[in-house]
């Protein structure tokens, strides 16, 4: 499936709400590449991600390593 917005990631509701009350709208292309690999395999691999300033190489691994965690330990 190819994907094209936020939306279309399976990711946590509160996530995904963070990602658009922080004024993300659209996926940029390295985002449309990259977090859906990085969240769903299984088990984890090393990714390596280059592209330019300011293309989402942050938002990127920030919302994949965000999704990973287990928040149900408090």
């Amino acid at each position: 499936k190819q994907i094209e917005n936020f939306d279309d990631l399976p990711i946590k509701e509160e996530l995904l709400r963070g990602i658009y009350g922080n004024g993300l709208e659209k996926m940029s292309e390295i985002q449309k590449k990259c977090i859906l690999p990085i969240i769903s395999s299984e088990p984890p691999v090393d990714v390596l991600v280059v592209s330019g300033t300011g293309t989402g190489k942050t938002s990127s691994y920030c919302i994949s390593i965000i999704q990973r965690l287990d928040t149900s330990r408090k």
